[in-house]
């Protein structure tokens, strides 16, 4: 399980991971946002500690609960959310839905525009 997000990492998210590297050095953006950072005007996005911005473009709901195998994420308003683990399906922003998170897959989704 443990070897499929290395690959990811190393494969598919190097050069975001990079890119937001140079962004702390040359401006001091932080990496991992919460929601409210990058959606000031959601009023939603404020308090939800279980949930982060990694750069301004994926939205990581990690499970919090031992032998959870679903959870409740939010996506912020004015942004349309897919899966980063495939599909086509984008979720309209402003909304909160219970997600399925089997043990092998953290719930990421990338920004895209709607």
């Amino acid at each position: 399980m443990l070897e499929r997000y290395v690959r990811v990492r190393a494969t598919e998210l190097k050069p975001y991971i990079m890119e937001l590297a140079a962004n702390v050095t040359a401006r001091g953006v932080p990496t991992m946002r919460p929601l409210a950072y990058e959606f000031p005007t959601d009023h939603m996005c404020v308090g939800i500690d279980s949930q982060y911005m990694l750069g301004p473009d994926l939205l990581v709901s990690p499970l919090t609960k031992q032998g959870a195998t679903s959870r409740e994420v939010y996506f912020p308003a004015g942004a349309g959310w897919r899966s980063f683990w495939g599909g086509s399906e984008v979720i309209k922003g402003g909304v909160s839905m219970k997600i399925s998170a089997p043990l092998d897959t953290i719930p990421v989704y990338w920004r895209v525009s709607v």
